[in-house]
């Protein structure tokens, strides 16, 4: 029997982290009997392997050069992408939507115009929402045949997006998957002292982007309240501001005295350093006020990291309060802080590590994952 053929155009990949995304579904659908072709830029790393073939058509489309230029090159790397596919004899593409801005417009355009159809993963529903709904929105939620999306709160809140629109499509619900082939955890002192990061504290991470929804100033209030029960505690800050002013936080920091307790390492984190990240960390918090889907949370997860998430829809569908990690009170840092005290004082410390591993294992196996994308796709062959 004749492979399927399984197209992806994703341009992100490692300018922002997708590429591990990408290479697990990659080598899920491999393992499903299927040939992928990747379309992404050149900061992925990763390089092609049989009967997955990593196209890096999308070179220099990020960055702070002439929005002109880029947009020039983001075109013609799509068409490139485009054209090989219509020569593969492929009838339909996989996309991700982060944003719906005018390259997800162009994209859509692009590909219907060629007579592909698409299938859309929504990674962030929100920016559809509100009063911001434009024409571009709208041609952009027609174009996909159906919508993927990581849990039913996703499926829930786009619905009532597309609805409000007078558009009825298929929405399918698939995990996002595991960091398991991904992860090396390493050991504690030498990734602490890799990092130059003191070896004798109890050490809680809140690790990646910095923006409002976040929610890093509920865990600074926290941590007001922490290190008064537990001295030897500290916050290592780690990721790079979007969208947002590191100096909020730095005032809040000194308005709360905790200046001794806060390490910030506010800067992009490359991949080679985020195993010693994972491994220092005592306990990892996500403060997150709104969020659809967490790949930070996977991410500490597949290391083991027992995590301290807010208790939202989207993180109820993977955490299972004191069993794989551990729940607060949305906004509310006195939960918070209770809960940070909770986890660094378990006793259940360990099977929380290996429940945590169990459930990346169990429920977001990339190989599953992808035999569900298959399911879709097949359906528009």
């Amino acid at each position: 029997m004749a492979h399927l053929n399984y197209f992806i155009i994703e341009p992100v990949g490692g300018h922002g982290g997708m590429n591990y995304y990408n290479t697990g579904l990659g080598q899920g659908l491999v393992l499903n009997n299927t040939c992928v072709h990747l379309y992404t830029c050149p900061e992925s790393q990763e390089q092609s392997s049989n009967n997955f073939t990593i196209n890096k058509f999308f070179k220099g489309v990020y960055g702070k050069s002439n929005k002109i230029v880029r947009l020039i090159r983001f075109v013609a790397a799509l068409m490139r992408s485009i054209i090989d596919i219509k020569k593969k004899g492929g009838k339909i593409c996989h996309l991700h939507f982060f944003q719906y801005s005018l390259l997800e417009f162009i994209t859509c355009k692009l590909l219907r115009f060629s007579g592909i159809k698409i299938v859309a993963t929504v990674h962030d529903v929100e920016s559809f929402s509100g009063n911001s709904l434009t024409r571009t929105h709208t041609s952009i939620l027609k174009a996909p045949e159906e919508f993927i999306v990581h849990n039913e709160f996703s499926r829930q809140e786009l619905r009532s997006v597309i609805s409000a629109q007078g558009i009825d499509k298929k929405i399918a619900i698939i995990p996002h998957g595991n960091y398991l082939p991904f992860v090396k955890r390493r050991e504690t002192v030498l990734s602490r002292q890799h990092l130059s990061l003191p070896v004798d504290k109890k050490l809680i991470l809140f690790f990646g982007q910095i923006k409002k929804v976040k929610g890093l100033d509920v865990l600074l209030s926290a941590m007001e309240i922490v290190s008064k029960h537990e001295p030897d505690a500290v916050l290592l800050i780690a990721g790079k501001v979007w969208k947002d002013s590191f100096q909020h936080y730095e005032e809040l920091i000194k308005s709360k005295n905790i200046s001794r307790v806060v390490i910030p390492h506010i800067r992009y984190i490359n991949d080679e350093d985020v195993d010693f990240y994972y491994s220092s960390a005592d306990i990892v918090v996500l403060p997150y006020k709104k969020i659809y889907q967490s790949g930070v949370l996977l991410m500490a997860m597949s290391y083991g990291c027992i995590t301290v998430s807010s208790r939202l829809p989207a993180m109820l569908e993977v955490v299972d309060d004191s069993q794989n990690g551990f729940l607060f009170e949305t906004d509310n840092p006195q939960d918070l802080a209770r809960q940070i005290l909770a986890a660094l004082g378990s006793s259940s410390a360990e099977d929380i590590s290996y429940n945590a591993r169990a459930t990346m294992i169990e429920n977001h196996d990339w190989k599953r994952v992808a035999r569900q994308h298959i399911k879709v796709f097949e359906t528009y062959e």
